[in-house]
């Protein structure tokens, strides 16, 4: 069955503590693919190069459901397991959490490594905001001026997509509509066009949930 919506965290953000004299920088990116994963693990390490331990987790259900932690050298548990559990914790469906720690000479033990990582995922996470994808289907669409101003309205007050306009000789734009929601921006785009505008379809694409 076709994936209609999933939740990811809304931007890239971070947030820091210092526990112990250990300083703990947790960083959180949307993505969508194991790639993405890949990518943004190692640009962390490239920004931090001095940091002893670079904890993560990341999970992404396209195709299918992968996750991944790992507790780069801190004790089995203590760091990878608590920081996925903030992502899970979240429903976040896709998205990557890595916590960066510069270790300031005190053990922490167990208990409090496991909290300080989680502390600092949550707080990432809880600046970064989580939000709703949804599928939509996107379809060009060319009016003329006269129409155009209405027609903008009317989609913007019915929440459907709308991007790239340009204006030519006529009013040229992208709109969308989730799969259900398709048939009701066919019958107001012939409505306020007097059945001249003419909806191309242009593919699919996950947009933020208004």
């Amino acid at each position: 069955m076709q994936e209609e919506s999933y939740i990811s965290i809304a931007r890239e953000a971070s947030w820091e503590c210092t526990i112990k004299r250990s300083r703990f920088i947790g960083i959180c990116v949307p993505i969508v693919s194991e790639e993405d994963a890949g990518l943004f693990l190692e640009r962390i390490r490239e920004e931090y190069p001095a940091a002893r331990h670079y904890v993560y987790a990341w999970k992404t259900n396209s195709p299918y459901l992968i996750q991944k932690y790992s507790d780069d050298g801190e004790p089995q548990g203590t760091g990878g397991r608590p920081v996925l559990d903030v992502l899970e914790n979240a429903n976040v469906d896709r998205g990557a959490i890595c916590v960066v720690r510069y270790f300031g000479g005190i053990l922490l033990g167990t208990g409090g490594l496991a909290r300080a990582y989680s502390q600092a995922a949550a707080g990432a996470l809880e600046e970064a905001g989580i939000k709703q994808f949804q599928r939509y289907q996107l379809f060009s669409l060319e009016v003329d001026y006269s129409v155009y101003d209405k027609l903008n309205a009317r989609l913007e007050a019915a929440a459907f997509f709308q991007d790239e306009v340009e204006f030519t000789s006529k009013v040229k734009l992208l709109v969308g509509a989730s799969s259900e929601r398709v048939d009701e921006l066919h019958l107001l785009v012939q409505d306020l066009t007097a059945g001249s505008g003419k909806l191309l379809a242009q593919g699919e694409r996950f947009l933020p949930v208004p």
